[in-house]
């Protein structure tokens, strides 16, 4: 696609939850396709980590127990350049998957995206215990 992910998918829909299965997923991320490399920040990234909390929940529409996050708390704690690429939308569909018109979208969350944050806070914790296991005697 116009992104450079590339997947084998196989996606049903059915109440506005989608279930799909994959053999792996990759993106395109060579360094030539990008421009204006900067480290994400700790205090960029534990800022949003801090601010949002993993839930346990039960799906309304499955009745399935879960564990993750809520797009909307993720919305409001995350601003550009995260948000636009944390959080997105998709159309609400009725059970046969069709569009429903007129019916609010569905927020989603792009889990891999999260990985960056995470990545940068783990980074620095080792860091901060490193250092503090070198100053013990």
């Amino acid at each position: 696609n116009s992104s450079g992910a590339n997947a084998t998918v196989l996606t049903f829909s059915s109440t506005n939850q989608n279930v799909t299965c994959a053999g792996s997923f990759s993106s395109n991320s060579d360094r030539s396709l990008k421009d204006g490399e900067t480290p994400i920040t700790v205090a960029e990234a534990g800022a949003i980590v801090d601010a949002v909390e993993a839930k346990k929940y039960t799906r309304n529409d499955t009745g399935e127990d879960r564990h993750g996050f809520i797009a909307q708390d993720l919305e409001a704690a995350c601003s550009d350049p995260f948000f636009s690429h944390i959080v997105g939308s998709t159309p609400a569909t009725d059970d046969e998957g069709d569009e429903i018109e007129g019916a609010a979208p569905i927020k989603t969350v792009d889990y891999s995206r999260l990985v960056a944050l995470l990545w940068t806070t783990v980074r620095d914790l080792r860091n901060r215990v490193q250092e503090l296991e070198n100053a013990q005697p």
